[in-house]
């Protein structure tokens, strides 16, 4: 490593020092550029992490660093803030037949409901609870 280049000589390290030259109002006339603490860190981050995992590194808006990788278990990131520290974020993959197990019972859930508008009970209690049962169903799928 020369005196004149603050990593080694890597992507991952190209990267940073790109970042290091970034000047305030970077993203469109917004965006601090990042700071020693953040670059700093994210170096230190860059030299502990696998070899086997080579994360895209990206500049914050508020003057962090941000490295970001997949991998099977799903997506991962790091956010290098202004002051050094470390956000992380790893979002879990969920397996295809994870996924078909839940919609089976989902399925299974959604024809209970229809054939329980059919059961004989006092007051119509049924259909009001398989209407409840559908609109519950209908939110989580919304979201709401």
């Amino acid at each position: 490593m020369s005196k004149h280049q603050p990593y080694p000589p890597t992507p991952f390290y190209d990267r940073l020092t790109e970042l290091a030259r970034l000047k305030d109002g970077w993203l469109d006339g917004q965006g601090k550029s990042p700071t020693s603490e953040a670059i700093r860190s994210a170096s230190v981050l860059g030299a502990a992490l696998p070899t086997t995992i080579t994360p895209r590194v990206y500049p914050t808006q508020e003057g962090g660093v941000a490295l970001e990788w997949s991998d099977r278990h799903g997506g991962h990131e790091i956010e290098v803030q202004p002051d050094g520290l470390l956000f992380l974020m790893t979002v879990e993959r969920i397996a295809e037949d994870e996924m078909e197990a839940l919609r089976a019972e989902v399925a299974a859930a959604r024809k209970f409901a229809a054939e329980m508008r059919d059961f004989c009970s006092p007051h119509g209690v049924s259909v009001d609870y398989a209407d409840r049962l559908v609109q519950a169903m209908d939110r989580a799928k919304e979201g709401s």
